[in-house]
């Protein structure tokens, strides 16, 4: 398993060339979207239902941040609006993901909801909607205590290693911030 300071670094070393198609599930206010348009992709598409009163820390989860779906989902647009390779897409996940065919994107990032339930039903979606070769990427895999000081609640792990074992898939790479990101490469 490769580890990495940070998720950006762990991107950049899988995405090694411009063009690719991206999804991001779970943008909140477009932040860790904007690292991945510097990537430069093809195309980059948020998917987020920006519903109710959301809440997200930064990759470490600390720095705590609360907003108002409608206000975050005119932030976005508004942040992206010059960037005509990101379409943001004000819908559900894994329903998001299904409107694309199958093998349409390079990289899929999973952040949105956390608990098991959720996370099992984006995985097959993300990964059906992945080349071969694509990456299966997503964040709060687990916690790293020595930069988080909060106690790991959420289900992401548990389902992208039940995931993983049902289709003989391994998590190949690992980054180090205070809830880590993982990914996993598509055959």
């Amino acid at each position: 398993m490769r580890i990495h300071d940070c998720r950006e670094d762990m991107l950049r070393d899988i995405v090694r060339e411009p063009g690719w198609k991206m999804a991001e599930v779970g943008c909140f206010i477009g932040d860790f979207a904007a690292f991945l348009s510097t990537l430069e992709p093809a195309e980059l598409h948020l998917i987020d239902p920006f519903e109710g009163v959301l809440c997200s820390g930064d990759k470490d989860g600390v720095n705590i941040r609360h907003c108002d779906g409608d206000s975050a989902y005119e932030y976005v647009c508004s942040r992206f609006r010059d960037d005509l390779r990101v379409r943001v897409h004000r819908t559900t996940s894994p329903g998001g993901l299904m409107r694309f065919g199958q093998g349409y994107f390079d990289v899929v990032y999973l952040d949105g909801d956390h608990t098991y339930e959720g996370v099992m039903r984006d995985l097959p979606a993300a990964f059906s909607r992945l080349r071969g070769g694509g990456w299966l990427t997503g964040h709060d895999y687990s916690v790293n205590p020595e930069r988080c000081p909060f106690e790991y609640t959420f289900g992401v792990r548990r389902a992208v290693d039940a995931f993983c074992q049902t289709h003989g898939l391994t998590v190949s790479h690992v980054a180090n911030d205070g809830y880590r990101s993982y990914a996993i490469q598509k055959p």
